[in-house]
């Protein structure tokens, strides 16, 4: 680990144990070790980047759903049917992500929401290979209803509904993660 790395990771670690402490978390409790979650989370990040990079020059296209992430028909013994569900449904190869790293990346993805929640933050995925790939949202940073921030992102008519504010929640967080997240670069 070279220099640079070290500092970054002692600024996410230093970052998690500050909120450990400002939301009472106990230390000696399982899973609370925020020197810990930190090489964790870095871990994760250089292996979401890996596979950012590899998303961005390889092709790795899923050959199971053609790379959408849903498959619309199945073969049944040579004979093409529609799916049963409408639309399509979520491709199990890839895992809806329309790539070969796609189940892999879910995973990755996964724990590190897990770890960001223990600390009432929400972790946000860059996807572009140039750039840090994770960065964690501190819950309170994100505008609630009914914030003019997050309510002139919607419709009037679907303001009373959940799917459509977590929508316009992530809106706001894919426009402003890199001003109020936390970076975990690679």
């Amino acid at each position: 680990m070279n220099k640079d790395d070290a500092r970054e990771l002692m600024n996410t670690a230093a970052v998690l144990e500050r909120r450990r402490i400002n939301l009472h978390v106990d230390a000696t409790a399982p899973g609370s070790r925020s020197a810990d979650d930190a090489g964790e989370l870095h871990a994760i990040a250089r292996r979401l980047h890996r596979y950012d990079e590899r998303n961005c020059s390889e092709d790795l296209g899923c050959r199971k759903c053609n790379g959408n992430g849903i498959i619309t028909e199945t073969t049944n013994h040579g004979v093409t049917l529609p799916s049963p569900v409408p639309g399509g449904e979520t491709c199990k190869a890839c895992a809806g992500k329309g790539h070969t790293l796609g189940r892999r990346e879910a995973r990755a993805e996964e724990r590190a929401r897990e770890i960001a929640a223990r600390y009432r933050m929400r972790a946000y995925f860059q996807g572009d290979c140039r750039g840090c790939p994770l960065y964690l949202i501190p819950e309170e940073s994100i505008p609630k209803m009914p914030s003019p921030q997050v309510a002139d992102l919607l419709p009037d008519s679907r303001l009373a509904d959940v799917a459509s504010v977590k929508r316009a929640q992530a809106s706001w967080i894919s426009s402003h993660y890199s001003s109020v997240g936390v970076a975990v670069c690679h």
